[in-house]
C-alpha cells in the first residue's frame, strides 16, 4: 500500500502536540497558571510552548493581559481544531496502546 502525504515544506506544520496540548489548556482554563495546573507543568512550559506555536505559524493567538488571556482571531480559529486533533489522537492512542492488552485476575474492594 503506497500511501503519499501532500505537505508543501514551505509553510508551516502544526506538528509539536505538546504546544497544541498548551494551547488547548490555556483556551479552556482562560489562564496560563490554570493551564499549567491543569497539565500539571510550569507556568514557564506553557508560556514557551505558546509562543513556540505563535512563532511557528507567524501569528498572534492570544492577547495577555495581568488578568486574563483573550484569543485572537487567529486563537479562536485555531481553538476548534486544536481540540480535536488531541481528541484524535487520544483515540489513536488508545486504540494501539491497549491493543492485544487484556486484564485479567481478582478484583477485590474493601472499605
Amino acid at each position: 500500500m503506497d500511501v503519499q502525504l501532500n505537505v508543501n515544506v514551505d509553510k508551516p506544520v502544526l506538528n509539536n502536540l505538546d504546544e497544541i496540548r498548551c494551547f488547548a489548556a490555556v483556551c479552556q482554563m482562560g489562564s496560563i497558571t490554570a493551564a499549567a495546573g491543569l497539565l500539571s507543568c510550569s507556568k514557564s512550559h506553557v508560556s514557551r510552548k505558546l509562543s513556540s506555536l505563535e512563532s511557528r505559524i507567524n501569528n498572534k493567538l492570544v492577547t495577555r493581559t495581568t488578568r486574563q488571556i483573550v484569543l485572537t482571531e487567529a486563537g479562536e480559529r485555531l481553538k476548534s481544531s486544536a481540540v480535536k486533533m488531541l481528541e484524535d489522537s487520544l483515540k489513536l492512542n488508545n486504540r494501539f496502546m491497549g491493543a492485544g492488552v487484556e486484564l485479567s485476575g481478582k478484583f477485590r474492594i474493601t472499605a
